[in-house]
This record gives structure tokens, sequence and C-alpha cells, in this order.
């Protein structure tokens, strides 16, 4: 016979409330291992999503806008407010994002800079230091050298004292500045400044002094020839400058001397 539906309604109550306590266990942990995955991936993304929007908001130049470049060093050549306006194409990225290689390159190609450092300063400042190139002479076909030997443009500019000219091969600049150097050196009993200076392609010296006369060394035992032609200037040829238009020192024990047209060594017409 069936059984009676209060006995019914007993069997389904039971086996809906009495679970296993292991199974409820399980449950429970698999719906918090899901919700700790959860957290755990947003706690991930969260940050990640706070850096987009936050380069997001720093990309736009008017949330971090470039306001002054300093321009510094002593600067006689270099024009502040024109280098100025020239870096401008290259600021208006923001702070942040400036592009500082492509800045420093552009203040390099500048004609008299020797040296720029650029630096930023928070937050809407640009530093640009400058050291300027000082010419201490001429290459004779048109640049300049600084005091390292080394060449830059000076073409189409006036300066304001006279530097001595020098001559020679391609890639010999710091080898020519360095012996006009040494040479004035051993010049200055003779109270002469070098105004030029040649090295030939077959590796001969010849110097041109503010006085007017060229001295010939040759190519070897320079400051030898010429410490014998300061020994012989004060007794022999000190009251004759005017006189002598060329010396040839490439003797052993002396040196030739070509007079001025015109004059004797005695200072009498000739």
């Amino acid at each position: 016979m069936p059984a009676p539906p209060r006995n019914r309604y007993r069997s389904r109550r039971r086996s809906a409330s009495e679970q296993p306590l292991g199974g409820l266990l399980q449950r429970w942990y698999q719906q918090l291992a899901v919700y700790r995955f959860e957290r755990r991936w947003l706690l991930l993304l969260l940050p990640l999503l706070l850096l987009l929007a936050a380069g997001w908001w720093l990309a736009d130049p008017h949330h971090l806008p470039l306001r002054q470049v300093v321009v510094e060093g002593s600067l006689e050549r270099v024009d502040r407010q024109q280098l100025q306006q020239q870096l401008l194409p290259l600021l208006n990225v923001g702070f942040l994002f400036l592009d500082m290689a492509a800045l420093q390159q552009q203040v390099a190609a500048q004609r008299w800079v020797r040296r720029a450092l650029l630096r930023r300063i928070w937050p809407d400042t640009l530093v640009v230091q400058i050291e300027e190139q000082q010419p201490i002479a001429q290459w004779y076909d048109g640049d300049l050298l600084n005091d390292s030997g080394e060449r830059f443009d000076g073409r189409g500019v006036e300066l304001t004292t006279t530097l001595p000219l020098l001559t020679g091969p391609d890639a010999s600049e710091r080898l020519i500045l360095e012996r006009y150097r040494e040479l004035q050196r051993l010049l200055v009993p003779l109270n002469s400044r070098i105004t030029a200076l040649t090295l030939s392609a077959r590796g001969a010296w010849s110097l041109q002094l503010d006085n007017g006369i060229e001295v010939v060394l040759g190519r070897e035992s320079l400051e030898e020839r010429l410490l014998r032609l300061v020994r012989v200037w004060q007794h022999h040829l000190r009251s004759r400058v005017a006189m002598i238009e060329r010396l040839d020192l490439r003797y052993t024990n002396g040196f030739a001397v070509r007079w001025r047209a015109g004059v004797s060594p005695s200072g009498s017409g000739a």
C-alpha cells in the first residue's frame, strides 16, 4: 500500500535539509574561490586602468604645458630669441613628452654653439645652457678654430680681433694649432706675433710675422732653428727689421736673409 501523504511530506523535507556537511563546505569554498579570483583580477586591472587614464590625461599638452624656455650662458653671437623661436615646433607636446634628443640636436646645430645642456624643471620650464664657440684662429677655407682645434663655420662674421691664419692639409687643424702655440712662445723675445702659419703637403713649415717678415722653417728641428734666430736677432737684426723680407732658417749653422727691394743692409738704397 502507498505511504500516507504525511510520511511523503516528511521524506521530501529530510531530503532537502539533510545535506552532507562536506558538500556544503565544498560549495562555499568554490563560491569564495570565484570571488577571490574576480577580486584579484580587479585589483590587478584597477591600477592599470588608473595608469591609462593618467597617461591619457597627461598626454594632452594643455594639462601640463611648457610655459617658458630659459637660455643660459654668456652669449655674444647666439641670438636667444631666435633660438627660442626655432625650438617652438618641438615644444607643443607638453612638459613630459618633450623630445630631448631632437631639442639637443636642434640647439647643437646652431653656428656658434659649442656645447649645449638641456634639462627640464618641474612643472613647466625647459632650461637650455649653452657654451658659445670662442675662435682663436682662422682656417684657410674661411672656417674658424676653437681652442681645441675644432672647426666651425665663421664665414660672414666680422671679428673684433685679428686671428692668425692657419693653413694645412685636412685633419691637421689640431696639429697646426699646437705648433702655432709652441712657436709663438719661442718668439716672445722678438716682440713679434705670428699672423700666419702654413704646413705644406710635404710637411714643411713657414710662418709670417706681424712685422711682415716671412720665416721659412723647413721640416725638422723647428725649435732649434727658431732659438738660433732669437740669439742673432737681438744683436744683428733688431735694428734692421724694416729691411728684412724673408728669413730662411733651413741651414745647419745659420740662416739666410733676403732684404726688401730698394734697401741694403746698411740702410741705404740699393
